[in-house]
């Protein structure tokens, strides 16, 4: 049993060494300028063609301060398709440099993209999360 344990923290340590975005939160970003970073956490784990939410956390990506009073934009965005999502995902700031972001609709399996802009005072940037696999119910 202690071989399983050690063997599963080397290969979880290695896993953050060769992918370093990924988070136990989900999957982290900095900004295209790299004036922020961003955690994003699906839910469901695995998307589905419908309505689905998601936790975005902002950090400022200097000073690593979360940020609370950020104006952020989330588009659902298919790439290999050209086209986006007829409905307008609302966000809501929660806490603690967290927005919920909810009303995330995908129309059809496949691979999608959530581009992420994020406003603070005249400092504006975008993150895009790749959201592979979205499959049907």
């Amino acid at each position: 049993m202690r071989s399983f344990t050690a063997t599963s923290v080397t290969i979880v340590i290695s896993l953050f060494l060769i992918c370093p975005n990924i988070s136990l939160a989900g999957i982290t970003r900095t900004t295209d300028v790299k004036l922020f970073r961003v955690e994003l956490e699906i839910e469901p784990s695995q998307p589905i063609v419908g309505s689905n939410a998601a936790i975005l956390a902002v950090f400022d990506a200097r000073s690593n301060q979360k940020i609370d009073d950020a104006l952020i934009e989330v588009v659902p965005w298919m790439t290999m398709h050209g086209h986006g999502s007829p409905k307008k995902p609302a966000i809501k700031r929660t806490e603690g440099g967290q927005y919920r972001v909810e009303n995330l609709y995908y129309t059809m399996e496949g691979d999608w993209d959530l581009i992420v802009t994020i406003q603070k005072g005249d400092s504006k940037d975008t993150a895009i999360f790749p959201i592979v696999n979205v499959k049907k119910k």
